[in-house]
């Protein structure tokens, strides 16, 4: 009885930490200005996630105002052609339709997503989340295709030394076989240059949020 004890103990410590071991982040590289990148791949997926952290003086208006900005996601999104309303009026709510462009000799992607932004409970941060979704009226486009699974979401939040924590997640699955140089581009490079690029342009926006009396979730 008490070997099947100590075999059962085991068995639960193994499984923890094999399941510890899958949630844990991978840091892949701190760029020069501090934007972190980390992976991570879960148990059942061949294509590993993506987490992006950095610090910023830009305000909390100027950056959410940048995100929320349909027309100028292509401004600082990496190798964005296109990002255009399909439905829906409140800025950073509705779905959304979007192109990517791929380096040759691979085809470029589209997508589209549904949209959310809101308050966490507390009002201590905002979070926007995009997921990607099918719509009837909406097909791939010639000479494109369809990435089939994206997920990302961005949370923004004051942190203690005055500046705005940003936390960036990304899981999308492009479609097709993609060679490992690819994956790494969008891993590596798509990201951080996303994000430079975003704290190139955000100063830019000094009109206030529009998300004062937006609703908690």
């Amino acid at each position: 009885m008490r070997s099947r004890h100590y075999f059962l103990t085991a068995l639960a410590v193994l499984c923890y930490c094999v399941f510890t071991q899958a949630q844990d982040w991978e840091m892949e590289m701190v760029t020069e200005d501090g934007i972190e990148v980390y992976t991570r791949l879960e148990e059942g997926q061949d294509l590993k996630q993506v987490k992006v952290l950095f610090e910023t003086d830009c305000s909390l208006d100027q950056i959410l105002n940048k995100l929320t900005d349909a027309a100028g996601y292509t401004d600082f999104v990496y190798n964005s052609i296109l990002y255009e309303r399909v439905s829906g009026e409140e800025q950073g709510q509705g779905v959304f339709y979007g192109q990517i462009d791929f380096p040759w000799p691979l085809t470029d992607r589209d997508f589209l997503v549904e949209t959310e932004t809101y308050y966490t409970s507390g009002m201590d941060s905002v979070i926007i989340e995009s997921r990607s979704i099918e719509h009837e009226d909406w097909d791939t486009k010639r000479g494109f295709r369809r990435v089939p699974s994206h997920y990302n979401r961005w949370v923004l939040s004051p942190s203690d030394t005055g500046k705005i924590h940003v936390e960036y997640l990304l899981k999308s699955d492009p479609g097709g076989t993609l060679p490992q140089w690819a994956i790494n581009t969008v891993i590596h490079e798509g990201s951080v240059r996303t994000i430079q690029r975003l704290l190139e342009v955000a100063p830019e926006n000094q009109a206030e949020s529009p998300y004062v009396q937006i609703r908690e979730k």
